[in-house]
């Protein structure tokens, strides 16, 4: 049986989501098997090899043309291609996502009523108009925006966390999938025992070995 009145029991297994900006908690118990995040690197064609390749095709293409004028030097630049043109060069990386699944129960260790727990959900994906008809994050404000222009980091250690037990916590992310599902099962007042939510984060920018690896804290 679970005892979930008292989930700081199970602080090994324990997820917080915590929104930076409202100060807003969620707690809930992971049912992931696993957390795996994707690490991918993008390439396109190298540029020192396309240099190389424009200057070879521009000395056959100049050969060309005092052998056979300029029909031979059309052909060359038409049809002239070689092995370096498939070189390719790292251009960046792909987004270190990750998804995570786990059981949350309104009312107990911090979580408030149903009402409450999926408003702060809600604020990790929906749109902000409350105070304007611009839509706007509930994770920062615009003007949060303005120091990029001086090359300063706004989001570094902001936006939202995610933490797992004692070992893994990640930050400066945003939340690009939410999907949370009520039980079916019903306690004596007639509430929702439950609820599941699962979720996909990722960090605002493209991110070093280092920060990856700081994300695992043993």
């Amino acid at each position: 049986m679970l005892f979930y009145d008292s989930l700081d029991q199970f602080s090994d297994y324990m997820i917080q989501v915590k929104n930076t900006k409202t100060g807003e908690i969620i707690k809930g118990l992971i049912d992931n098997d696993d957390l795996s995040y994707t690490m991918g690197a993008n390439l396109g064609g190298s540029q020192m090899a396309g240099m190389a390749e424009s200057g070879l095709k521009g000395m056959a293409s100049s050969f060309a043309g005092k052998i056979a004028g300029d029909v031979g030097k059309a052909l060359v630049d038409s049809n002239f291609k070689t092995v370096l043109s498939t070189y390719k060069g790292y251009e960046d990386s792909s987004e270190s996502s990750f998804s995570i699944s786990m059981h949350l129960f309104p009312n107990k260790s911090g979580n408030g009523s149903y009402p409450e727990l999926i408003e702060i959900i809600a604020k990790l994906t929906q749109p902000n108009t409350e105070d304007s008809k611009f839509l706007q994050s509930y994770l920062y404000d615009p003007s949060d925006t303005k120091s990029l222009s001086f090359g300063s980091d706004p989001f570094k250690g902001q936006l939202i966390h995610v933490s797992i037990g004692g070992w893994f916590m990640a930050t400066g992310l945003f939340c690009t999938s939410s999907n949370p599902k009520m039980s079916k099962f019903v306690d004596e007042d007639g509430k929702p025992l439950f609820a599941q939510w699962d979720a996909t984060f990722t960090p605002y920018k493209i991110l070093n070995a280092g920060e990856i690896a700081s994300w695992h804290l043993k």
